[in-house]
């Protein structure tokens, strides 16, 4: 999966990492808050008909009084469809499929929201192999990124005749303990999912630095003590259940 931050302790920081956030995320058309949700995003055909974008369209909104420097980030919980292109633009610019996280910053004043932010899965559906992928986009303050907004995203090309989606998919967030942690985190699951779960922790920058695939997960404990300070993103699937979180490693 292709893709640190100084740690400092202080009610302050702590509240703004578990509690209210200046970002938050909404979907253009409808203005939903979208923050920390997972949506689905479906193919629109039941037959091949050609080139096809599987679209998303957010809106950026600073709830502070300060003007915000934002960055943005795409982050491919999964591996991609191999015929797939996934492609977004952010701040006036957009970038080829190998950029993860933007060059360019949106400057947002306080109060105000930034709408530039696109996101395409585009793919021939002619001879794509249809599936299903799991992304995450990741808003957050360049001068302070532990302020950050994220929205997960299920891609589904994969439907039925009667263009009902063929595969359902949902978001839980895991409650991490402790948080922040120095040595250690621990997180439940419920028992009764009988499936092979991928646990992955990424860092700020995309990175993966912690994988491993268990069976019929319950309270998991997953040692953190190696790594670096700072905020990390955490996700646990098995088919198209997810639980995603963020913990602070002291």
């Amino acid at each position: 999966m292709p893709k640190h931050l100084s740690f400092f302790v202080s009610f302050v920081l702590l509240y703004s990492i578990v509690g209210a956030q200046n970002l938050r995320v909404r979907e253009l058309f409808s203005g939903k808050d979208l923050t920390g949700d997972t949506i689905t995003i479906q193919s629109r055909y039941t037959t091949w008909v050609g080139a096809e974008s599987l679209d998303l369209y957010l809106v950026i909104e600073n709830k502070s009084n300060n003007v915000i420097e934002t960055g943005a980030k795409k982050m491919e919980l999964d591996s991609l469809q191999k015929d797939v292109m996934h492609t977004f633009c952010f701040a006036g610019n957009c970038f080829p499929t190998g950029t993860y996280i933007s060059p360019s910053h949106a400057f947002i004043s306080g109060g105000s929201t930034d709408s530039s932010f696109i996101a395409h899965y585009l793919f021939d559906n002619t001879v794509h192999v249809r599936g299903i992928n799991h992304v995450a986009y990741v808003f957050y303050n360049t001068n302070s990124p532990t302020d950050s907004a994220v929205i997960y995203v299920t891609y589904n090309s994969v439907v039925s005749n009667t263009g009902i989606n063929a595969i359902h998919s949902y978001n839980q967030t895991l409650n991490i303990f402790p948080n922040p942690a120095s040595t250690q985190i621990s997180f439940t699951i419920d028992e009764s999912f009988n499936n092979k779960w991928s646990i992955s922790i990424i860092n700020l920058i995309g990175k993966t630095v912690f994988a491993e695939t268990i069976n019929n997960p319950h309270e998991i404990k997953i040692p953190v003590k190696e790594l670096n300070s700072g905020l990390y993103f955490i996700n646990v699937q098995s088919r198209n259940e997810i639980y995603s979180g963020k913990f602070v490693k002291e």
